[in-house]
């Protein structure tokens, strides 16, 4: 069943995040900071926010915000104090993020590209994967962009997740660039509906 997440979902999506994707950077900022990110995205009226869901398992989520620079900016305006307490609290354990935090804060606020729809995650549980899970949560927000008129929306991952790349090109995304952040390789893709 797709469903849009609950406030008692965002615990559940913050750990699903961390399962599927354990080696990005958000997930190495930790499940609290996750919590705040999800909880944002729950109470922002220009994000589409989806779960995939059975009586006892979320099985997957996707999360697009028509404008992400301006969903990182409200996140930190709303939330400095406690997102930023997070940030300290793991740069403790782990200082080699503030150079992934750097490098992606320069790309966010510098990157020239116009604002447009963009899938900031998703994720299906790995035991659920090839399951048709992501194909229908991509989908349900295909139709909910249609019907709000949206007819491009881009996606970002990591140029060695042939996973991800595979599904987006199986899916009829075409690359339009790639870059580096944090060290790696990028490629943005575009889906026209």
């Amino acid at each position: 069943m797709i469903a849009k997440p609950k406030k008692s979902d965002i615990s559940v999506i913050a750990d699903l995040h961390m399962l599927s994707l354990p080696n990005e950077l958000l997930s190495k900022l930790g499940r609290k900071f996750l919590t705040e990110i999800y909880s944002e995205a729950l109470n922002d009226k220009e994000a589409l926010f989806f779960i995939s869901k059975t009586e006892k398992n979320l099985n997957g989520f996707i999360f697009l915000s028509k404008d992400s620079g301006a969903f990182y900016k409200k996140l930190i305006a709303r939330r400095f104090f406690k997102v930023g307490m997070i940030i300290i609290e793991q740069l403790r354990d782990d200082f080699s993020l503030l150079g992934k935090l750097i490098s992606t804060a320069r790309y966010l606020l510098f990157s020239k590209a116009e604002p447009a729809p963009e899938i900031l995650v998703f994720s299906v549980h790995p035991d659920m994967q090839r399951n048709g899970i992501g194909s229908t949560l991509l989908k349900t927000l295909e139709d909910r962009l249609a019907d709000a008129g949206i007819r491009v929306y881009n996606v970002k991952t990591t140029s060695l997740n042939r996973k991800s790349n595979n599904f987006y090109q199986k899916n009829g995304f075409e690359i339009i660039k790639s870059f580096n952040i944090q060290n790696r390789e990028w490629s943005e893709y575009r889906k026209r509906i």
